[in-house]
């Protein structure tokens, strides 16, 4: 503990924020409080409830957090295994690495939790949270691995030029396939904002104008 206080003085004593450090110290810290008194939150009946609850994304998040680890690399793409989603096998893959899924599993209950408390406690102060949801994607993340028949990977998405962007703007997020969206009835969105209403009174979608229009550009442009 007292390495960790001193690396916290030690990073809060910087002019600025060093994110890759507070990283590495907080994922150090938090492996070391889960091999010492994790048990004591996994094998509680609200932790329990919480993976039964949410193992729809909690299983596949963990297996691409071991996935990515393990391959060096998000760009699922390029794994040996695994690159293309496979639901039997995922689970097969996680069941052989359990602790580390649970501990996965436990990281996230930690924040569940955590956000949990800090809304209630601004509620209880005559403060509401709004959450932010982006238009987009990241196209090397697990719901693109999951779900990519959800999204137009082929293609990204950005801004024409403007003045104040001479030439354009390439955000590199794939678009979604509407079509497949709204087959059935939206089930992806939906999903996302019921998670989200866990925790927060309101929601901005960023760039909500790409429910309706958007600039997409190949993805090899």
């Amino acid at each position: 503990m007292n390495s960790y206080n001193r690396r916290r003085h030690e990073l809060n004593a910087l002019g600025y924020s060093d994110y890759e450090a507070v990283a590495r110290v907080k994922t150090a810290y938090l492996r070391e409080l889960y091999d010492e008194r994790g048990h004591q939150v996994t094998s509680t009946r609200d932790f329990r409830t919480f993976v039964e609850t949410n193992a729809h994304w909690l299983m596949p998040y963990a297996a691409f957090c071991l996935l990515r680890e393990a391959n060096g690399t998000a760009h699922f793409k390029d794994w040996p295994e695994l690159s293309v989603y496979d639901a039997t096998r995922v689970k097969a893959y996680c069941e052989s690495r359990s602790d580390d899924v649970t501990y996965i599993y436990y990281v996230q209950y930690l924040l569940h939790t955590q956000l949990l408390a800090a809304g209630d406690y601004a509620r209880s102060r005559g403060v509401v949270l709004k959450g932010d949801i982006p238009i987009g994607i990241c196209r090397d993340s697990v719901e693109a691995w999951v779900q990519p028949e959800y999204f137009h990977l082929d293609s990204q998405t950005g801004a024409p030029p403007a003045a104040f962007s001479q030439n354009g703007q390439n955000w590199g997020f794939p678009t979604y396939d509407w079509p497949a969206m709204l087959a059935d009835d939206c089930r992806w969105w939906r999903n996302r904002f019921a998670h989200m209403e866990t925790y927060f009174d309101a929601f901005r979608i960023d760039h909500v104008l790409g429910f309706f229009r958007i600039w997409e550009i190949p993805a090899d442009a």
